[in-house]
């Protein structure tokens, strides 16, 4: 009984160097010269989220080429998942990972996923026992664009780490943008939620500083973070989740969002989580290439009890339901590939 992989990647040459997703270097054709298929040849990474894919795609290449969707993010966004290793631990045998091309653009849903898991990784080691709070600040409706809202949130929010009460209370803490669009009202309604390290800051205070600074918006939002574990669940949610699904079904609104969120980091810690590195990834010492996934069930040879294993680690990976990290109950080869 032979069993294979429903994967149609030819073999790669050049293994992965990081246990992590790889940046796509492939050399794939430009979106604007192929067919709307030819964007989900490599659909096994993105079956959890095609239909959004599609549209994302749809508005990347009506942007393109441009300054900011360039041909090489676009050969990127087609090539993410082209291929894929399997990875095996140096010092546990029995502990495999897989790794795929990425493109690690920021309306890519896997790969977001992925960086969600860096950043939680890194919150996990560097959070200590302060206060956390919740804090979302918002702007009045209004007709102006959306990046020029943008621009006035970053903006209002420098002003406010400038008062003297918010360098008295907040120590540290990280902010990120969330894009909503209404279709009754036509307008934008773009959001800035902040996590916050420190002591409590009363919500009138912050409400009047805020109306203050803006000169029209007034409606402020803050909440005790009770447990770590939600510090770290509102990190990655919004650190990952730049677009409303508002915006993602509205395709003139979503090649709008594309262009003004262009050059806006994801994530903005500031004070003491500026010296944070959330989005490096550990290191990959302890991890080496076993094999490109296609030669993986050769490589295992005729233990078919351990081929179902890998092949239902991959299929659970490859739907989304499943981590990139798995164990098999013994090691495929007596000596490394």
């Amino acid at each position: 009984m032979q069993l294979t992989f429903d994967n149609p990647n030819p073999p790669s040459p050049d293994p992965p160097t990081s246990v992590h997703p790889l940046e796509s270097t492939v050399d794939a054709p430009h979106a604007l010269a192929v067919g709307p298929d030819d964007c989900y040849a490599y659909c096994f990474r993105h079956a959890s989220w095609e239909p959004t894919r599609r549209r994302v795609y749809d508005a990347l290449t009506l942007l393109a080429p441009s300054p900011v969707v360039t041909r090489e993010r676009l050969q990127r966004f087609i090539g993410c998942g082209r291929r894929a290793w399997v990875m095996q631990h140096k010092d546990d045998p029995k502990r495999f990972k897989f790794v795929t091309d990425t493109c690690h653009d920021r309306f890519c849903v896997p790969c977001g996923r992925h960086r969600a898991t860096i950043i939680s990784e890194n919150l996990a080691r560097l959070l200590d026992n302060s206060r956390y709070r919740f804090l979302t600040l918002t702007l009045r409706s209004s007709d102006a664009p959306l990046a020029n809202q943008l621009d006035r949130l970053i903006k209002g929010f420098r002003r406010l780490r400038q008062r003297c009460f918010w360098k008295e209370r907040v120590t540290g803490g990280a902010a990120f943008f969330e894009v909503n669009w209404n279709p009754d009202t036509q307008r934008w309604h773009p959001h800035l939620h902040v996590l916050l390290a420190g002591d409590f800051v009363p919500q009138p205070m912050l409400k009047a500083a805020w109306l203050d600074i803006t000169g029209d918006s007034k409606i402020v939002d803050i909440r005790e973070i009770k447990r770590r574990a939600d510090v770290i669940w509102y990190c990655c949610k919004y650190s990952t989740k730049p677009l409303h699904h508002s915006v993602v079904h509205q395709p003139q609104e979503l090649r709008i969002a594309i262009n003004a969120l262009c050059d806006r980091k994801l994530i903005n810690p500031f004070g003491t989580w500026s010296k944070w590195a959330l989005l490096k990834p550990p290191s990959d010492d302890e991890w080496h290439v076993y094999a490109h996934l296609d030669d993986a069930i050769r490589c295992i040879g005729t233990d078919l009890h351990t081929c179902r294993q890998l092949q239902n680690a991959w299929s659970a990976f490859a739907a989304g339901l499943g981590p990139a990290d798995f164990t098999i109950d013994r090691p495929p080869l007596d000596d490394d590939p």
